[in-house]
């Protein structure tokens, strides 16, 4: 009964226009939230209910995506990092390596930091060591003002890798909206 169901609140739901909740069919609110579909590692938009549930209930196909981008101020990239100025990680479980990325016109190419790097990074900045595995990120962008970097939640990184990816030879205009949009989502930039 349960799946005939959904699939009945689901078609309703579509048949109204608008977004639905990809979890239970539900009409969804503009400005709406995430979960991380864990098997495909894959944001799916959900309903306020939803959120709430897999926020305080996580389960092996559900994990809510948190809200809100904070700054990390004081972090700089390694010499052994560049030429790259640009990054992004993230934990895929506990105790779990970081996967690191590093995203242009090209989309976003895995690679590495140098060894220790990342757990100098946690013993030194509480709000790396804090990240939620599977998804916040730690995003980097040395520029030549220095280096920024901010914890976002995994939906609001991969929509930055797509603008970026979808800018072409905009690319360095598109960086820089990003940048604009992630210093004003995270409150400024500390002093």
């Amino acid at each position: 009964m349960g799946s005939r169901v959904l699939n009945q609140a689901r078609a309703w739901a579509a048949g109204r226009g608008g977004p639905v909740c990809e979890v239970c069919g539900a009409p969804l609110p503009s400005g709406h939230r995430h979960l991380l579909e864990r098997v495909q590692r894959r944001p799916v938009c959900a309903c306020p209910a939803c959120v709430l549930l897999f926020s305080r209930a996580p389960s092996a196909r559900f994990l809510a995506i948190p809200d809100g981008v904070r700054p990390v101020a004081g972090l700089d990239l390694a010499a052994g990092v560049q030429p790259v100025g640009l990054l992004y990680a993230l934990r895929p479980g506990l105790g779990a390596p970081p996967e690191v990325y590093y995203p242009g016109p090209a989309g976003a190419v895995r690679g590495s930091l140098p060894p220790g790097l990342w757990e100098a990074w946690e013993g030194r900045f509480p709000a790396v060591a804090a990240l939620q595995p599977e998804v916040e990120v730690l995003w980097v962008d040395r520029t030549p003002a220095g280096t920024r970097a901010w914890v976002l939640p995994l939906d609001r990184c991969y929509e930055a890798v797509g603008r970026l990816r979808l800018a072409g030879p905009e690319w360095p205009r598109a960086l820089q909206a990003v940048r604009q949009d992630l210093e004003q989502a995270g409150g400024g930039w500390p002093a």
